[in-house]
């Protein structure tokens, strides 16, 4: 599966693999049009995945407007800035990708060129949505194949779109995490030998990797069951730091060390299912509201009855009393470790 860990995104791996299978599918000198492209992870999945002959047409303002600012901390996460020169460095070696910039639908009304496959991932909230929704796939052949990202419950937008779409063109919506499409009957039909094994793949994606929603309240349930036969989660927390200085300390990025020791008298499992782990937490409360947060995994497969684990936990406390011209010192403020 064509991969890049090096280009921020925010696709799990099934979903990658959704991509690729989906880009196969597209036939050769068609054209793919992806909204919301954001710093190329997906885009590069698609170029790369695709015959040489199909183009990537890749749709994305490059602005820090709305949740800009969550796009800009992705980047920086990986050394890199949010920008359109930033996206084409990442895809440099895709000859194939097109970059359009610009805010959908409205900057690209006079669009003719038909599209075999359009994967929506931009806004996520009505009106832009709906609008996009509609105005890009008015451009989709009758074989071609919608898709996109986030149908969860945070976005019932989304989730609202895509059933109506599904009903429009009375297609199977099928669901891998959170990455949503809708094949032609077509394909789903298809006794075509690479077709109908592509489609198979998809479904096998869809029942291991159900909608994520479910996935969380199965990944809770089993946390739940494997809590619920351990009969003691005691702890000592010992913090090297002096919690009193905090008041003199804010606006700086706070460290506490320390270290964590299993008393309850069990070997402890790290992992209480694939997504929920025991961790080592920490909070910065002021004046009655939370601030800052920080976790730590526990690393292995157990914490052993005794053992000691040593703690840096970083409070990212600088936005609070910037600017503030009263006393620091004088804000109520709270630390809990556990």
């Amino acid at each position: 599966m064509p991969i890049n860990d090096s280009i921020p995104g925010q696709l799990h791996r099934e979903e990658m693999r959704a991509i690729e299978l989906l880009a196969q599918l597209v036939p050769e000198n068609g054209h793919i049009v992806e909204v919301g492209s954001l710093l190329g992870l997906s885009s590069w999945i698609w170029a790369k995945s695709v015959h040489d002959s199909v183009t990537v047409h890749c749709i994305d303002p490059w602005e820090l407007a709305g949740s800009g600012g969550k796009f800009k901390l992705l980047a920086e996460n990986y050394g890199q800035t949010f920008s359109k020169e930033q996206f084409l460095a990442n895809v440099s070696d895709c000859p194939n990708i097109r970059a359009h910039q610009g805010f959908s639908p409205d900057a690209f009304a006079i669009w003719t060129q038909p599209i075999d496959l359009y994967f929506e991932d931009a806004v996520h909230v009505d009106p832009i949505l709906a609008r996009n929704l509609e105005f890009w796939s008015s451009h989709l052949k009758a074989s071609g194949i919608l898709c996109g990202h986030d149908y969860t419950e945070r976005f019932p937008n989304v989730r609202a779109g895509v059933v109506r779409l599904a009903e429009r063109y009375n297609r199977h919506l099928l669901i891998i995490n959170s990455l949503w499409l809708l094949l032609p009957n077509e394909f789903q039909e298809s006794t075509e030998e690479n077709t109908s094994r592509i489609v198979r793949q998809l479904q096998d994606l869809a029942d291991h990797y159900p909608p994520l929603g479910q996935q969380v309240a199965a990944q809770r349930n089993q946390a739940s069951a494997v809590a619920g036969e351990i009969q003691s989660f005691d702890y000592e927390i010992a913090i090297e730091d002096d919690p009193m200085e905090i008041k003199s300390r804010l606006g700086d990025e706070i460290i506490l060390n320390g270290s964590v020791r299993n008393v309850s008298g069990y070997d402890l499992p790290s992992a209480l299912s694939r997504d929920c782990f025991l961790q080592i937490g920490a909070e910065l409360h002021i004046s009655g509201r939370l601030a800052a947060a920080a976790r730590q995994k526990i690393i292995g497969d157990c914490f052993a009855d005794g053992q000691i684990i040593r703690f840096e936990l970083r409070l990212s406390a600088s936005h609070v009393g910037i600017g503030n011209m009263c006393d620091r010192s004088a804000l109520p403020a709270t630390i809990l470790v556990w």
